[in-house]
């Protein structure tokens, strides 16, 4: 890591990127300077290349991650075929989180689809920064929930919506990820095939 003219041990770029997460996690949670100071002392970045595998089935998570550039899926692997279960992109949080939470072997991959990076911070040193101080937890239980609450919406989505009500909400919440992830995978997204996620975009 390359220090910058101002004496931290963060890059230019890491510095910006640091800026965006305070950001991103103050609209949930205001932190105090010292609980901020206590987030910085155990923060990695992580670069990650296309075709990475950032976890694999059966590994325990070790980290949660706020991704400050790149794209990544989620997904499981049944009868040799893959099903994408989610994408993670800049701006939003990374982790196999069931196994995060739990220490359990995780149940599913998360793989790289471009080069990107990762800023993270290790299971044992968020449990004693949510120990130490109030405003890293409330960020981090009012986050868990927000997750907990998208799986449950996509769960209803896929279970009570035809194929083309779930095409037209990707395409309302998420269509630049077109131009950025393989249709291949959108459409295991979707529980569709690729043809038909073919034929549902030419209609418009």
């Amino acid at each position: 890591m390359t220090n910058n003219d101002s004496g931290s041990p963060f890059s230019v770029m890491e510095e910006q990127w640091l800026i965006t997460f305070r950001s991103t996690i103050e609209k949930v949670s205001p932190l105090k300077e010292e609980e901020w100071e206590g987030l910085l002392s155990v923060i990695q970045f992580r670069p990650f290349s296309r075709h990475d595998l950032i976890i694999s089935e059966g590994e325990v998570e070790h980290f949660v991650s706020f991704v400050c550039g790149g794209v990544l899926h989620g997904y499981f692997l049944k009868d040799g075929d893959e099903h994408t279960i989610a994408f993670t992109y800049k701006g939003h949080y990374c982790a196999s989180l069931g196994s995060f939470m739990s220490r359990s072997p995780s149940r599913y991959f998360i793989q790289a689809l471009s080069d990107g990076m990762l800023l993270s911070i290790r299971h044992a040193d968020l449990q004693q920064l949510y120990d130490a101080y109030r405003g890293i937890e409330r960020w981090g239980r009012i986050s868990a929930e927000q997750v907990l609450t998208g799986f449950e919406w996509r769960q209803a989505e896929l279970m009570s919506f035809s194929a083309e009500e779930r095409f037209r909400l990707f395409m309302s919440r998420s269509a630049f990820l077109c131009q950025l992830v393989p249709q291949k995978y959108i459409a295991s997204y979707l529980n569709m095939t690729p043809e038909t996620f073919s034929r549902l975009r030419k209609q418009g």
